[in-house]
């Protein structure tokens, strides 16, 4: 064979490999545990929005049996353990954010099934108290969203997009816990579904990534 020949099919060899190398993500000592955070935030955000625009025929702090387990499990607990691997990773963002909002909502679970349970029960009467109080930790949280958004202002489109509407949809809710209105509302509890869907894309992007190399999910550019 012709040594010029060799040395083309080598090249072209190399060249395949080089291909394929350039298709596999980077490969973590504990597994990739973002799109298990990504879409246990999606789950109970799509979930609990649906139900706000929801019209009961009972109070709105009344009866939300499937956010109970959910929010305790699915929203926190899931995030929770994802946040642990994260930070097994060395990813220390996605820790600190999934460990965060895993807490959130655990917490919100816990108030869900005080708020059913037959000894602690939300007076109607004194709705007021509990959107101040609601008002009051949501100022924590707007500005602990605010700092998750400067973490991510040059990442793709799809990345920066979920923390606009993380953001906008926190405002809204801290808001709507402080003056009231349907309308807000309403609008938050849309913006939360569309947050919801971005977090289950994101999840999914990377998640099919992992599973199969070769299909790509865009995220799209960076805005800066």
């Amino acid at each position: 064979m012709d040594i010029s020949e060799h040395s083309s099919r080598s090249h072209e060899k190399l060249t395949l490999e080089d291909a394929q190398l350039a298709y596999e993500p980077e490969k973590l000592p504990y597994g990739d545990a973002v799109p298990l955070g990504l879409a246990g935030f999606g789950f109970v955000t799509v979930e609990s929005c649906i139900l706000a625009l929801y019209k009961w025929s009972i109070g709105a702090y009344e009866k939300q049996f499937f956010l109970i387990g959910d929010g305790m499990f699915i929203g926190g607990l899931a995030q929770f353990v994802a946040g642990i691997f994260c930070f097994l990773n060395l990813d220390t963002f996605h820790g600190v954010a999934f460990t965060s909002f895993g807490c959130i909502w655990m917490s919100n679970g816990v108030r869900y099934y005080l708020s059913n349970t037959d000894t602690i029960l939300v007076d109607p009467s004194k709705k007021y108290i509990y959107e101040i109080q609601e008002g009051i930790a949501h100022i924590s949280l707007c500005i602990w969203v605010f700092t998750l958004l400067m973490c991510n202002l040059r990442k793709p489109f799809a990345v920066f997009t979920l923390f606009i509407l993380l953001n906008l949809y926190v405002y809204l809710r801290t808001i709507e816990a402080w003056v009231g209105g349907e309308t807000l509302g309403i609008v938050a509890s849309i913006i939360g579904i569309i947050l919801g869907l971005n977090a289950f894309y994101n999840g999914l992007s990377i998640f099919v990534g992992r599973c199969n190399p070769s299909v790509k999910i865009p995220l799209g550019k960076r805005l800066f």
